[in-house]
């Protein structure tokens, strides 16, 4: 009877966490249309899913199909990284016509905001690739992506009551994102995109690049520890959801899709890098938009992540100095009165995928290149 009657709580908590999510996103799913797109096969041709990187800090590429890295921009003190282990999770499927992808970031430093990261997003992977199969049309793999993220939150709890580790939960920004191939005979895809947090993402061709969703930049400095939204553990086991997005963009064939955490696209921010303090929030999105768009023209997506990533730890490494040489009070005065250093420390994740389609014949190979000591 006791038995029964937990189940029968457990049903109605989780009822009401669904509700939750769908209630934080109700206005912009009304939005998203019943369109029919092309189903993937059932078995994705390539997975790929991030692993603990340090001290070594890989670049992970395969062809033109990705490229992928994540370092930390702490620095070493005493002998010792400080700021480990890395709290990113990154995950992604490839099917011959379709991309299911997740980038979670940790909130915090030490092992909870990682267990939180990494199990949200093997969740939400794992979620979609099951729910991918029944859905019909765009609205339908809309409502998945929600019960994903919601899964996502869930799972947190979950891992953490197995772990006997329910003292200690971290929480984690989510940014998923579903590329579908809407019309076979002229390569028309969609992008279905849904964000709880301050993780980006950018869609970059020829023309332009652009952010799939309009964001808020930072209003200064010392708003860099805001994650602007987060599940998990925020507040009394719940999560931060007052800034979700969830967005339907059509792309093209050979488009090329930019997802990354704070600790890259905050590097780029006018105000944090000491270029402009006056712009407004639409001129600094436009300033970010245009900076990567620099980068990634690069021949190759392995080239451009590279480049990126070069210019991430350049762009930190006044903080980072700073950071390095602790200050005391026996310290000269112009040592201890001094502006803030530009630039942010912090974990730093970013991938490239590329619209397309694919076959059994095509060739995933890892190619993998290393970043120095940082």
């Amino acid at each position: 009877m006791f038995g029964d009657q937990a189940q029968k709580e457990a049903k109605k908590q989780t009822k009401k966490m669904y509700k939750m999510f769908y209630d934080s996103f109700d206005a912009e799913y009304t939005k998203i249309q019943c369109i029919s797109f092309v189903k993937p096969d059932i078995t994705p041709l390539h997975a790929f899913s991030s692993g603990e990187y340090d001290p070594i800090y890989p670049i992970i590429s395969s062809a033109q199909h990705y490229a992928f890295t994540s370092f930390s921009t702490y620095p070493i003190v005493n002998g010792k990284k400080i700021g480990n282990p890395i709290a990113d999770f990154y995950e992604m499927l490839l099917y011959n016509n379709t991309i299911i992808h997740c980038m979670c970031d940790g909130c915090g430093i030490g092992s909870a905001p990682k267990k939180a990261a990494w199990s949200a997003g093997q969740t939400a992977v794992s979620s979609l690739a099951r729910d991918i199969r029944t859905c019909s049309n765009i609205k339908e793999m809309a409502d998945a992506m929600i019960r994903a993220v919601a899964d996502a939150h869930e799972s947190i709890f979950t891992a953490a009551e197995l772990n006997n580790e329910t003292v200690l939960i971290g929480s984690t920004t989510i940014l998923i994102q579903v590329v579908l191939q809407l019309e076979a005979a002229e390569k028309r895809y969609a992008a279905l995109t849904l964000n709880i947090g301050d993780s980006r993402a950018y869609l970059h061709n020829t023309s332009s690049t652009k952010s799939f969703f309009n964001f808020e930049a930072r209003k200064c400095m010392e708003d860099l520890a805001n994650s602007q939204g987060r599940i998990g553990n925020f507040t009394n086991n719940q999560p931060d959801l007052r800034n979700v997005t969830l967005m339907y963009t059509e792309v093209q064939d050979g488009d090329v899709i930019m997802t990354c955490t704070d600790g890259i696209n905050d590097n780029f921010d006018p105000e944090i890098i000491g270029v402009e303090k006056t712009m407004d929030q639409m001129q600094k999105q436009q300033f970010i938009e245009q900076q990567i768009g620099q980068y990634l023209q690069h021949a190759s997506l392995a080239e451009a992540v590279e480049a990126i990533g070069e210019y991430i730890v350049n762009a930190s490494s006044q903080a980072r100095e700073s950071k390095s040489r602790p200050q005391t009070p026996q310290s000269p005065p112009s040592l201890l009165v001094c502006t803030k250093p530009v630039g942010k420390l912090d974990h730093s994740t970013v991938a490239l995928v590329r619209v397309e389609l694919r076959n059994p014949d095509d060739l995933f190979f890892i190619d993998s290149n290393y970043f120095p000591n940082i």
